[in-house]
């Protein structure tokens, strides 16, 4: 016999009520299990970029043989003093380095460049041929002109020839032209800032030995006379330093958000519902759902990354909706004299159908995101999609539980409970003609003059997190040690296609508006024509014998004495070379291939993604015959993480929109209905576009995934309103807004206040992130409890006449 839907829910809810207790107990004990690796994953949140790329992308694979081709003689941290005076800080460095070096976790401390005498005494070699024997003309006619003074005639046009000589600056002139250290130390260009670089004695550190290292390092520095006396100020940069900041202020930021949400939300619900308890019967079916889910990201995903992370504030909005609904019915039901079975089976058979609606629209959309490369988005996809669903079937089947446990403890429902002030909003049905009318033009005003003002932010700057004194003590850093890490790199296997990529860069880097500038490799660091311009050397110095040094001013024979010193140079080969030139491109000689480097153009910031993804482009693949070659760095990967999500994302949106549609279908069997209950988020997306075009805010690599979050959450609402409507029948639409419309003012709001946290993190792009969701989830909720009552009431208007 044929029994309605109802009926079964009844025989569900009649078989919980015997088996509840052993029921909660192994959802309890299921929950302690799931605690072991929810707690592991968010202890274990990988902060770069190249964990949102898929292990087999290219640049993903240069980087990691790249990573067991170079030695791994870590530099950790890098300590920067800044005296208050010029040229003081080296008479410092050596004790600096001897005391340091003392800590466990320092392998070894660098202050002064590996290889400077070398290049100090042989640098000229490294200057072409025609450049050294311009030179020599250059100091002859230089050399003549003294002697000849007002009778000197210059028949030579060029202008350059024509500039005054100044001896006193040879030395320092060809010095830093020629010699790969421009100074001894890792000191600024004023003498005043100086880097002092430690080496980790453990090659593959974790992140725990970081903070102890760098707990460590500060706690001796601290202690130095010079720090105490304030003879020089400190900063800590490098590696394991940004690690640490980035690692330290994310987990702050989720902190904060988390204790916002949690607060927010409880706030809310407690004035609601007028009963602590309902915090109970909301929080303790969603806290089993959430545990489980990130127990089985941590067995599937295994890490979360810097787009998951956050992704417990977004599913605290998100499912504690169903709660809050399902709560509101029950007890709705309770106060019409239903007893407590029927109670909960007609709020299972009415409001948990439109809960499952919700979710099985939301989570089939999240899960399309599965599909993308893009690991920010599939891996989203997968958390938020198993969260959503969990979360709907720990609401079908422990929230009755805890009703029927309340209920043999003799907790009851509340006699009253408090009412949002959802009467504001009873203007667009009341008016429902003028409220589609302007809702219409406004929709029409922004898709046509607004939305194309859109704009995606590229500067990388903008999104990171706001640490105090990082940027400063980066800069002081780069500014010392005088490099940088924006060089990309690439591992070649056959040192004869060496030449080949060469030819192929040189000629991307003379190409107009190209960013690729220099390429360097071991070879070159082997000067050619080294004989010829040893005897153009020899003659140079040859000139400044005799009666040529009576014609220089007293300062310019001290530097010209040092400037002859460069002139004798010697042999240079590949064994002759400083170790620390050899192991940059060669690395670990165990391992085959050697490293050669392709630098930008100085001034380019690869900060910004337009930069960045415009070098990739240049380099990012190398052909030499059947072989190719994949050049990699920290910019590359930036590069690679913005051009797959920007890619994917132009799929992933219309698919997820296509999934809701397709679940709304399903559901009401009637694309009239699907479309009319996809009017409220149709207008809240538009309104969010609108309001970001007016106050300038653009989407970014963080706020992107607020996008297909917000298309399953905006049509829930209309879901939810438009099931009510269909239940009650037509005029029904007062009873749904007094009731459901309350229900999903509490649920955005909710929802809200789990972003809200979000906006207050240090970290820009996730405040970025928790803006635009408050500011979508805003819209949608006007667009559900003013535009669609409105919509709903002149349709009932129009079928009426």
């Amino acid at each position: 016999m044929f029994k309605s839907f109802e009926s079964v829910v009844g025989l569900y809810v009649a078989f919980l009520k015997k088996i509840y207790h052993v029921f909660l107990l192994l959802v309890v004990f299921l929950s302690v299990w799931s605690a072991v690796p929810t707690i592991h994953l968010f202890r274990n949140i990988d902060t770069d970029l190249k964990a949102l790329l898929p292990e087999d992308y290219p640049s993903v694979l240069a980087a990691e043989k790249v990573e067991k081709k170079v030695d791994q003689h870590v530099w950790a941290v890098s300590v920067v003093f800044e005296f208050n005076e010029p040229k003081v800080g080296a008479e410092y460095l050596s004790g600096i380095a001897d005391y340091i070096s003392q800590s466990p976790y320092v392998t070894d401390v660098d202050f002064e460049r590996e290889g400077y005498d070398f290049f100090e005494k042989n640098g000229m070699m490294f200057l072409s041929l025609e450049k050294i024997e311009d030179l020599d003309n250059r100091i002859d006619r230089e050399i003549q002109k003294r002697k000849l003074g007002g009778l000197y005639i210059d028949f030579d046009d060029d202008a350059n020839d024509k500039e005054t000589f100044d001896f006193s600056s040879f030395r320092d002139k060809y010095a830093s032209e020629t010699s790969s250290f421009p100074t001894r130390y890792y000191v600024n260009e004023k003498g005043t800032v100086y880097s002092v670089l430690l080496y980790a004695s453990d090659p593959y550190p974790t992140f725990a030995y970081m903070q102890d290292m760098l707990d460590d390092v500060k706690t001796r520095v601290n202690v130095m006379e010079i720090v105490k006396n304030g003879v020089a100020s400190v900063y800590y940069a490098g590696g394991f330093v940004t690690r640490i900041n980035e690692y330290n202020i994310l987990t702050q930021d989720l902190r904060i958000a988390g204790i916002v949400a949690l607060l927010g939300i409880s706030f809310f619900l407690i004035w609601r519902f007028r009963r602590f308890q309902a915090l109970v019967f909301i929080f303790v079916p969603f806290g089993f759902a959430l545990l489980w889910n990130f127990a089985i990201a941590a067995k599937v995903v295994g890490k979360l990354n810097v787009v998951t992370a956050f992704l417990f504030s977004i599913l605290f909005g998100m499912g504690v909706d169903f709660g809050i609904h399902m709560l509101a019915r029950y007890w709705e039901e309770r106060h019409k004299g239903l007893d407590l079975p029927p109670a909960i089976a007609r709020t299972i058979s009415t409001t948990g159908r439109s809960c499952v609606t919700a979710g099985l629209t939301t989570a089939p959309a999240f899960y399309l995101l599965m599909i993308n490369t893009f690991k920010g988005f599939s891996e989203f996809g997968f958390i938020a999609g198993t969260g959503l669903i969990l979360s709907v079937a720990s609401f079908l089947t422990i929230f009755p539980c805890l009703l029927i446990l309340a209920d043999r403890l003799g907790f009851s429902p509340p006699l009253t409970v408090a009412e949002p002030v959802i009467s504001v909003f009873n203007v667009g049905w009341r008016h429902p003609r003028a409220t589609i009318i302007v809702v219409v033009i406004l929709f029409v005003t922004t898709a046509a003059a607004i939305v194309p003002r859109l704009h995606f932010e590229y500067d990388f700057k903008k999104l990171k997190a706001r640490i105090e004194g990082a940027d400063v003590a980066k800069d002081k850093m780069r500014e010392s040690v005088r490099g940088g890490g924006a060089a990309a790199v690439v591992l070649v296997d056959e040192e004869n296609d060496i030449f080949e990529i060469r030819r192929q860069v040189e000629k991307i880097a003379a190409s107009e508006g190209s960013i690729a500038d220099k390429f360097y490799s071991f070879d070159r660091f082997v000067p050619d024509k080294q004989e010829e311009k040893k005897k153009v050397l020899a003659r140079i110095d040859k000139r400044f014998d005799g009666e040529a040094l009576k014609l220089l001013k007293d300062d310019e024979k001290e530097k010209i004495d040092d400037f002859r010193s460069m002139l004798k140079p010697d042999e240079v080969t590949a064994e002759s070379l400083p170790p620390s030139v050899r192991k940059s491109f060669f690395g670990k000689e165990d391992v085959p291939g050697q490293l050669v480097i392709i630098s930008p153009r100085k001034g380019v910031e690869l900060d910004d993604g337009r930069n960045a993804m415009k070098f990739a482009d240049e380099v990012r693949e190398i052909r030499v015959g059947d072989r190719v070659y994949h050049a990699t760095s920290a910019n590359l990967i930036f590069a690679d993480v913005l051009d797959t999500m920007l890619r994917d994302s132009k799929r992933a949106i219309p698919l997820v929109l296509l999934a809701v549609v397709v679940v709304l279908w399903i559901d009401f069997r009637s694309w009239k209905r699907v479309a009319i209950v996809s009017f409220p988020l149709a207008v809240g997306v538009m309104m969010m576009f609108g309001i970001m075009c007016i106050f300038g805010l653009k989407l970014n690599f963080y706020n992107m995934i607020v996008l297909p979050t917000l298309l399953g959450l905006g049509v829930d609402y209309g879901v939810y309103f438009y099931h009510r409507y269909l239940e009650d029948g037509p005029g029904s639409v007062p009873e749904a807004m007094r009731h459901t419309g309350s229900a999903i003012f509490i649920t955005a709001t909710t929802t809200m206040l789990g972003f809200a946290g979000l906006i207050l993190a240090n970290h820009m792009g996730l405040s970025s992130l928790g803006t635009l969701a408050v500011i979508g989830i805003a819209t949608c909720l006007f667009a559900a409890v003013i535009s669609f009552p409105a919509l709903l009431r002149l349709m009932e208007n129009i079928k009426s006449k």
